[in-house]
């Protein structure tokens, strides 16, 4: 599958618990979330949203698994088991690793680049699109 993130609304980096962003390539305000009250989404939210989730759906929701289970998130979202323990939801390996890119300090540069690599690396396309906001 093809995926775009649209760079004014992405949410990226490292912020402080105000939702203010600190560090190398920190964009955005608000806490990192699929989707935020600000209306930022980080790079899962904008996956989400494109996968067919509603937007009332991903609100608030720091990871993938925090939203209701539901079939079109499959491709970010897996049961596994733990142990004797009953089966969880957890993220996939795409989702764990896109987590980690998405929120650690870089380049925007780099942090694109590392997204396009890790989609590709899972078979699917991604794309950026738009500016950075000021």
């Amino acid at each position: 599958m093809k995926f775009t993130i649209d760079r004014s609304k992405w949410i990226c980096g490292e912020h402080l618990p105000t939702g203010v962003p600190f560090g190398l390539g920190s964009h955005g305000q608000g806490k990192t979330e699929l989707l935020n009250q600000q209306g930022m989404m980080c790079c899962l939210g904008h996956v989400s949203l494109q996968l067919g989730m509603p937007e009332s759906s991903l609100l608030g929701a720091a990871r993938p698994e925090d939203v209701h289970a539901d079939a079109r998130l499959d491709l970010l979202v897996e049961q596994r088991l733990r142990g004797r323990c009953l089966p969880r939801r957890c993220a996939t390996s795409l989702a764990e690793e896109a987590i980690e890119i998405n929120d650690r300090p870089d380049t925007f540069s780099n942090r694109e680049s590392s997204l396009i690599s890790c989609f590709a690396n899972h078979g699917h396309e991604l794309e950026f699109t738009g500016n950075y906001l000021s």
